[in-house]
């Protein structure tokens, strides 16, 4: 963790795409907000703006009524352009990003990631990596809640 008054980032944090949406947009100067990591789907991809949509819907989620409301992220990749092969830009690839969220966008659902790291995530078992980001993610809350309330 960056300690008070450092200039180092804030470390990465592992979330969901379904999260961004509640992660406050993060402002040039450094903020206590850490980066979020997520894996996702590249549904579309504008070349000439170089940006992903991502998408994930969690697999716990129903699909058919509530498919519309699913959030996704328009991904700036500029800066991870000269570092990824062009295949990570193949529609139905999954993806690891790291980044931050840039904005929120106009449509439902809409978040808007400046990407700063990009990678294929290769073969994923998509209910399996699910399971264990949300206990993962459980236990981090759990870790965090710990030590906030720790009077020493």
């Amino acid at each position: 963790m960056a300690a008070a008054g450092s200039s180092a980032p804030p470390p990465s944090q592992l979330v969901f795409l379904s999260d961004l949406p509640s992660l406050p947009v993060r402002t040039k100067t450094p903020s206590s907000h850490a980066l979020p990591f997520t894996l996702s789907s590249i549904q579309s991809y504008n070349v000439r703006m170089a940006t992903l949509v991502l998408t994930h819907t969690l697999s716990a989620l129903p699909t058919a009524s509530s498919a519309a409301a699913q959030p996704f992220a328009s991904t700036d990749i500029e800066l991870c352009l000269p570092s990824i092969p062009f295949s990570n830009t193949d529609i139905g690839t999954w993806v690891n990003v790291i980044g931050y969220v840039a904005g929120h966008g106009p449509d439902r659902g809409e978040v808007r990631v400046q990407a700063t790291l990009m990678w294929d995530a290769g073969a994923v078992r998509l209910n399996e990596y699910e399971s264990v980001v949300r206990g993962k993610v459980e236990l981090d809350g759990n870790v965090r809640d710990g030590v906030d309330g720790w009077k020493g």
